[in-house]
């Protein structure tokens, strides 16, 4: 039987570092660099201006606001309770990806619209421990589900015309100040009407 043939240095290194692959294509000027990671999509603010005149539901509004003034995911809006609520600080606790807690400053627009949803929206006698549930129907009570909270987005989408707003865009949304929702009026339009209080007489 004939010898084995021993590789030589410089064969290995024209066959590559392990010796039994091929180098590949040379490269061809300069260092490699990795593809640039694409940034989240956000949206401009008269799309949102639009889309916040068109929700009717002081529970729609403070949703909508919760993802764009504090960067909730769709599902730690459905899966906030009300003990994570704290009004007077203007904070939540979120519980996000993995079970991992935070805690979230969110601008006071966000908790007006929240104290009128939770005054005159929220089914009396509730006793779900989350804080957005369903408002009428034979499930009203209930935990707003994945489905329920894609139907709230859908009509005022397409009433407003901006049809790219969507959950994820909004919390990757920044608003300038001119466009913040307490600071103009970003909720141009019929807005929800607030219960009013019986006046007393005499």
């Amino acid at each position: 039987m004939p010898a084995a043939r021993r590789s030589s240095g410089l064969w290995a290194a024209r066959r590559g570092p392990l010796g039994h692959i091929g180098q590949g294509r040379p490269r061809v000027g300069g260092r490699l660099v990795g593809q640039p990671r694409r940034l989240p999509e956000s949206l401009e603010p008269d799309d949102v201006t639009a889309f916040l005149a068109n929700l009717r539901a002081f529970r729609d509004l403070a949703i909508t606001l919760a993802m764009l003034l504090g960067g909730l995911r769709a599902a730690e809006v459905r899966s906030l309770r009300l003990a994570d609520l704290d009004m007077g600080m203007r904070r939540l606790r979120v519980t996000g990806k993995g079970g991992k807690e935070r805690v979230v400053p969110v601008d006071r627009a966000f908790f007006a619209d929240l104290a009128a949803y939770l005054r005159n929206e929220r089914p009396a006698g509730c006793r779900t421990p989350e804080c957005f549930v369903v408002l009428r129907g034979p499930t009203a009570g209930q935990p707003l589900t994945e489905a329920g909270l894609r139907r709230i987005f859908r009509t005022p989408r397409l009433a407003s015309g901006a049809l790219r707003v969507r959950p994820h865009r909004l919390r990757h949304t920044t608003v300038p100040n001119s466009h913040a929702p307490d600071r103009c009026h970003a909720h141009q339009g019929p807005r929800p009407q607030r219960a009013r209080k019986p006046s007393r007489a005499g």
